[in-house]
């Protein structure tokens, strides 16, 4: 099965970087540090930085180094999925000296054979104290009638309260990790894959990451217990929350335009988009009488 992952902040969708859309199969390669940021200050000794990149080759090798330039001995791990991007941690095996600076150096990884590097500076010690316990997340899942030609036409908003990195995994109905990713949220993840929800069940796992790369108890949501709809429509499906925005709109409220001037109901619609509005406003009555 193939998976797209997107990642969002709360209403606007904006993203570290670039996410996957449904209009855009393709792009350029673009690198990002995730943790610590670029050029951070007074990063923990214990700290286990990961980043991700879009468009990365295959032959890519990813270094930590000291101020010296020699390679610092560290595990180096992918994380499984996504399609236009990947995430990697880099796990040092000892504790980083204190007060240093340090290059993670990527080599090969832009398709045309170029290469990037992050630095930051560790503080007088490692972090101590455990990531929390997440609260339970709320989702809703919309499979689209109207298919993009790269395939990505089930659409969820995952929503949390939390405002932090997290690691999350999506499994299928069997269990397989269709996903991980790791990500810095406040409010809502995105996430975008080529099955139906209802022929293809599937879960979304949320831990909190601290920067020395230990994760929390998992809080976890699955499609079957997610809000599910149907829409249809070429242009980009965005989540306010755990709340799908479709052409303007909140799938579970279609007689309001999200974003109005008032809030007021929708003027000067097309009958073709009434006649979808009705069916979409029964199907949910249809829904609510059976629960």
């Amino acid at each position: 099965m193939r998976t797209v992952l997107g990642v969002g902040l709360a209403a606007a969708l904006v993203c570290a970087g670039r996410p996957a859309s449904a209009q855009t199969c393709t792009g350029a390669a673009v690198l990002h540090m995730g943790q610590p940021a670029v050029n951070a200050t007074d990063v923990p000794t214990n700290v286990v930085p990961w980043l991700w990149g879009e468009q990365i080759g295959g032959d890519a090798v990813v270094t930590l180094r000291d101020v010296t330039g020699e390679v610092v001995p560290a595990d180096v791990v992918w994380l499984e999925g996504y399609v236009s991007g990947e995430y990697v941690e880099i796990h040092p095996r000892a504790e980083l000296a204190a007060g240093r600076f340090y290059d993670v150096l990527i080599e090969g990884a832009l398709t045309d054979g170029g290469a990037g590097y992050y630095r930051f500076t560790t503080g007088s010690g490692p972090a101590t104290g455990a990531p929390p316990s997440l609260p339970a997340p709320s989702m809703q899942v919309a499979d689209n009638g109207s298919p993009s030609g790269c395939g990505e036409d089930t659409f969820a908003c995952v929503g949390t309260t939390y405002a932090g990195t997290v690691r999350a995994t999506v499994t299928d109905a069997a269990g397989a990790v269709e996903g991980e990713m790791l990500v810095t949220i406040d409010g809502a993840l995105r996430y975008v894959r080529s099955a139906a929800a209802a022929d293809s069940p599937f879960c979304v796992e949320l831990r909190a990451r601290d920067v020395a790369g230990r994760l929390g108890e998992p809080s976890t949501i699955c499609s079957d217990d997610a809000q599910l709809f149907s829409i249809s429509t070429a242009s980009p499906v965005t989540c306010e929350g755990s709340r799908i925005v479709a052409d303007g709109r909140f799938a579970d409220e279609p007689e309001v335009r999200a974003g109005g001037d008032d809030g007021c109901a929708a003027a000067g619609r097309s009958p073709a988009a009434d006649a979808w509005l009705v069916a979409l406003i029964a199907w949910a009555l249809r829904r609510r009488r059976g629960s």
